[in-house]
């Protein structure tokens, strides 16, 4: 789903792809000046870099050919959880899963720009886009270093399947009044129509 989303944005928006680019490597100063964190960010992800994070990050962006599949550096991007039908609450035991999670809640708080844990106004969080951006381009790393071919017929299903998901869910409720880092009107006016077909 999140790979949709990034290829129709720049899609519809090509004057505007930097704006989903991300970051070239999440910040881990709490301080950093375009993304400082809240002392007030959930779970206790405020605060110097946890550790196992970091490392996730090294792992991600420095040895991509160790995950075993799409959906194994997926989920392990994504969520500690793992679910099993009769075990709802099974947790993945490598601490270092689990950044995309981390990140939301690092920017989540009282006193940051936009809060990262608010769906409502993630449209206009531009860190929100930095995160997705990051995490894209890593994906399109690994599927280019194991060989991984976009015409698999696997993989494109699993696009295609998102792609019809996306395309036919109700729109969510966006809150542009909530936002106060802005992003340019014309993106703002249509982004809605873009990732959910009208």
């Amino acid at each position: 789903m999140h790979r949709v989303m990034i290829e129709l944005l720049v899609k519809q928006f090509p004057a505007h792809a930097d704006l989903f680019a991300g970051w070239i490597t999440p910040p881990m100063n709490p301080d950093d000046p375009d993304d400082p964190v809240s002392p007030n960010a959930v779970f206790g992800t405020g605060g110097p870099f946890n550790t196992d994070m970091a490392s996730a990050v090294q792992r991600i962006e420095g040895s991509p050919g160790t995950f075993d599949g799409d959906d194994a550096i997926g989920m392990f991007i994504e969520t500690t959880w793992r679910p099993f039908p009769n075990v709802p609450r099974r947790r993945e035991p490598d601490r270092a899963s689990g950044i995309h999670n981390y990140l939301h809640g690092r920017f989540t708080g009282a006193s940051v720009d936009l809060d990262m844990g608010n769906p409502e106004v993630n449209i206009h969080n531009q860190r929100f886009w930095r995160l997705h951006g990051w995490i894209e381009r890593n994906w399109s790393i690994y599927r280019t270093v194991t060989g991984r071919s976009d015409d698999d017929p696997r993989y494109k299903a699993a696009i295609d399947e998102a792609r019809h998901h996306m395309m036919h869910m109700a729109p969510m409720a966006v809150r542009p009044e909530a936002a106060r880092v802005k992003v340019p009107p014309e993106i703002t006016q249509s982004f809605s129509s873009t990732l959910f077909g009208g």
